[in-house]
């Protein structure tokens, strides 16, 4: 049996504010009907339409006067949104009309710069933890996944380094408004409080990057729920179930969790962080502006703190995280570290999921607003730290966790325990076929830690001797 390759692929992932960048106005639009399942972009008819264009004099004309009616429909939205947000744009950004291939190919460029950037839903090594933690089958290739996922994008495209805002050009005027409102409370947002600042300050902390991205996309649903509830007269929903049909290719539905649940979490668990909730209701206050500037003044710093508002916005129940040190200085020769990283309580649900119940997202948008996205293995969650190990071919994966209590950190224990049959046959098929080239070990050194060591391509002697060289300290 050959050995499917663990190395990193340097292939990008979609970038989750774009895939669900509809999500903040479906959410508002819950009272007024149903809303279509998520999913691509314009058919090839359309694309040809689009091509066309370069020799077709009167389709010239057309694109020029799309540009200058979004040019418009740009200003009228963002001296509203500047209004209802109580502070005004440095400079609305430039608006282009483009088509849904080159919406494609500026989204993949953006996720080359993440990959880059390390951040945690673009970091090539965060395939290779999730295939030895067995959070996704080890024969999945992320990268066509995806490379699909670019097609589901949403019909805009902001560039932050040149202030352009990319918006497809097949919108009509309410279908625009609305596309334009998302966007632009994304752009006022980065203008106000230097979003790729604050992203660039948690480099290696990947959990506090996903709880900071989940706060962007809760203040841009504020925004936008407030834009849409001064502007009833431009939904109309025969446009917005045309475009989600537009927008579908059904890659979700078969993605496992590890995939997508992240990717709605941002949104829909952003947005009742900032309403200070745990589950969207209709009994839900409305987002406080005084409250978006509160949490980007001192962001959260953990999924944990996303998934349960009230660890964050009660100062009696306040719960920060464990910050969880490494030592590897006295790694055996060869050794080196080649990832190192923070799951955090959201990957962790994933991570103790059990496996009959990992399904891709066939769920309505409405359905995936209340979905707690945690469970009882991941809460009391305290902090963690993952590592991977390399000498040549072996790889060591270390997951070192802490838990708020004794009970939590048993229940942790108890659900990998349960999914050990399901690892170990993940791992084989990762591993030398030789016995023994492949293993885990699942350890309580205390009544609030728990460690999980997995490895391929190492006996279990060499594997544990790697691991247990490393020091974990903590602090807060």
């Amino acid at each position: 049996m050959s050995r499917p390759s663990t190395r990193p692929s340097a292939a990008p992932g979609a970038s989750p504010r774009r895939l669900l960048a509809a999500l903040p106005a479906a959410l508002f639009c819950g009272s007024l009907g149903a809303w279509p399942t998520l999913g691509s972009l314009p058919t090839d008819e359309s694309r040809a339409a689009q091509a066309s264009t370069a020799t077709d004099p009167d389709a010239a004309a057309d694109d020029m006067l799309a540009l200058c009616r979004l040019g418009d429909l740009a200003l009228e939205v963002g001296e509203s949104l500047a209004e209802l947000r109580g502070r005004d744009f440095d400079c609305l950004p430039q608006v282009v009309c483009t088509g849904s291939e080159d919406l494609a190919r500026r989204a993949r460029s953006a996720g080359e710069r993440a990959a880059q950037d390390r951040a945690p839903w673009h970091d090539p090594w965060r395939e290779v933890a999730a295939k030895m933690l067995a959070m996704i089958p080890a024969d999945l290739d992320l990268a066509p996944l995806q490379s699909e996922l670019y097609r589901e994008q949403a019909p805009a495209h902001y560039d932050v380094h040149t202030n352009t805002l990319y918006v497809l050009g097949e919108l009509g005027d309410g279908m625009g408004r609305m596309v334009l409102a998302g966007e632009l409370a994304h752009v006022l947002h980065q203008q106000l409080y230097g979003l790729e600042r604050l992203r660039q300050g948690l480099r290696g902390q990947g959990d506090a990057q996903l709880a900071l991205q989940a706060l962007i996309e809760g203040a841009e649903t504020a925004l936008t729920v407030l834009w849409v509830q001064e502007h009833p007269e431009d939904i109309n929903l025969n446009e917005l179930v045309a475009l989600q049909s537009a927008l579908s290719t059904g890659v979700l539905e078969s993605a496992p969790p590890y995939v997508w649940k992240p990717f709605v979490a941002l949104s829909a668990r952003g947005d009742t962080f900032l309403r200070r909730t745990s589950r969207l209701t209709p009994l839900a206050g409305p987002t406080r502006v005084a409250d978006i500037e509160q949490a980007f003044d001192a962001p959260p710093r953990s999924t944990e703190q996303i998934l349960h508002p009230v660890k964050y916005w009660k100062r009696d129940r306040l719960d920060e995280p464990w910050n969880i040190e490494v030592d590897a200085a006295h790694l055996p020769a060869g050794w080196s570290v080649a990832f190192e990283d923070t799951l955090g309580e959201l990957y962790l649900s994933i991570l103790t999921e059990p496996f009959a119940e990992r399904q891709g997202m066939t769920h309505s948008v409405f359905d995936l607003s209340k979905l707690p996205y945690t469970n009882t293995a991941a809460a009391g969650w305290g902090g963690d730290r993952v590592l991977i190990l390399e000498n040549g071919e072996a790889q060591v994966l270390r997951l070192f966790t802490r838990w708020d209590t004794r009970q939590d950190a048993e229940e942790f224990e108890a659900a990998v325990a349960l999914l050990e049959p399901e690892m170990r046959a993940q791992l084989e098929s990762l591993g030398h076929d030789a016995a023994g080239q492949a293993g885990l070990a699942l350890e309580r050194p205390d009544p609030l830690r728990v460690q999980l060591t997995v490895w391929i391509g190492s006996d279990r002697h060499g594997a544990l001797d790697a691991a247990g060289r490393l020091r974990f300290s903590e602090s807060r």
